[in-house]
């Protein structure tokens, strides 16, 4: 058997095996409901960093994924590119990659439709994501959740490194304290309880105060101004034989003022 022969028999048997999990269910349906609200559709999807497809099986479980993605979004359009780089395909990745109907294997992309495009990045180095939405300025993202980088560093040498990631995750944070404070302020007046009061002032055990940074976030430079962000839950569950292949995964809209 021929390494393509290997390639596509694999690919078929992952495709079986996820094609209707819980997960795939997930992520199609976070997608269909911002197409559906935006009245839009997707041309083209770019892959990034899929990772070596002939070793991995976590590669292999993504390139999957892209294939059910294909396969649901473009159901009813024959007319669409999906544009896949990676450094590290081999020849023979590339090769069989190239005889999936309407797949490209290139480095650089052009598109004139960044709105119709869909960016696919499983597992995505944090200063790549910064590259790309500095130089395409993406509008739909499949991807790494970006609070998991957050929350890895300090938040100046996040913003400092990767300002529009940065950017992004602050925009996620503020609505998930927003969302946080609601409930907090639904349940107290639900279940009438209340905090205690203090009786008396305890002892300062450390009087040295720390002042926190101030950031600048400048959102008026931003290319952005708002996000909506869909966690894929599901991909956390890792007892299943695709096991971490789309965990902290995330669906993002960047919305723009224009």
């Amino acid at each position: 058997m021929t390494t393509q022969d290997k390639l596509t028999k694999t690919l078929d048997e992952r495709t079986t095996i996820l094609k209707d999990s819980d997960v795939v269910n997930e992520i199609k349906t976070a997608i269909d409901k911002v197409l559906l609200d935006k009245s839009t559709s997707f041309t083209t999807i770019r892959c990034l960093g899929l990772g070596p497809i002939s070793d991995s099986s976590n590669a292999m479980y993504q390139l999957s994924l892209l294939n059910i993605l294909v396969k649901h979004l473009f159901k009813e359009n024959e007319n669409f590119n999906i544009s896949l780089w990676d450094p590290i395909f081999t020849k023979d990745e590339t090769t069989y990659l190239e005889t999936i109907p309407n797949f490209k294997v290139e480095e650089t992309f052009e598109t004139k439709e960044i709105g119709k495009t869909l960016f696919y990045m499983p597992h995505f180095p944090i200063g790549a994501f910064e590259e790309l939405i500095n130089q395409y300025k993406p509008k739909y993202i499949l991807s790494n959740d970006l609070m998991v980088y957050y929350y890895k560093q300090p938040e100046a040498k996040f913003f400092e490194n990767s300002l529009n990631c940065a950017r992004l995750a602050q925009l996620i944070l503020k609505k998930s304290e927003t969302k946080s404070d609601t409930t907090t302020e639904q349940k107290s007046e639900d279940d009438g309880f209340q905090l205690p009061t203090k009786k008396k002032n305890r002892k300062k055990t450390n009087s040295i105060k720390h002042t926190p940074i101030i950031i600048n976030y400048d959102f008026e430079s931003a290319y952005f101004n708002d996000v909506k962000a869909t966690n894929i839950t599901k991909g956390n569950i890792l007892d299943n034989q695709w096991t971490s292949s789309f965990s902290d995964m995330c669906f993002m809209e960047i919305i723009s003022e224009s």
